[in-house]
């Protein structure tokens, strides 16, 4: 397993942490995953759809097959629908009728 990304690839932090827990067995159905920025779609990514680890471009953190690369992530919210009340919503099961049943604890 690779090392933790250093500081200058703080985005793929949150990818990381993700394959360790799933390395670790813990299933999607028992993971919420939130990343309030997309770097593996944003437009200044130089490699579209993926995350890596390190400059080495090894192992990218997104997945979809290849040498050392993992499962693909599975992002329950992302973008906006990640905030502070977001959180604290699903934290205590009040969310309103048009939520997606899917995003309910």
């Amino acid at each position: 397993m690779p090392p933790p990304p250093s500081p200058p690839q703080r985005p793929a932090l949150v990818p990381f942490r993700y394959r360790t827990v799933k390395r670790l067995g813990i299933p999607d159905s028992q993971i919420i995953l939130m990343l309030a920025d997309d770097v593996a779609c944003n437009p200044r990514n130089p490699f579209p759809g993926t995350v890596y680890a390190n400059a080495d471009r090894k192992v990218n953190l997104y997945g979809g097959g290849g040498e050392g690369e993992g499962d693909s992530i599975e992002v329950d919210y992302k973008g906006e629908e990640v905030s502070v009340e977001g959180f604290l919503r699903l934290m205590s099961g009040e969310f309103p009728c048009a939520c997606a049943p899917g995003w309910l604890l």
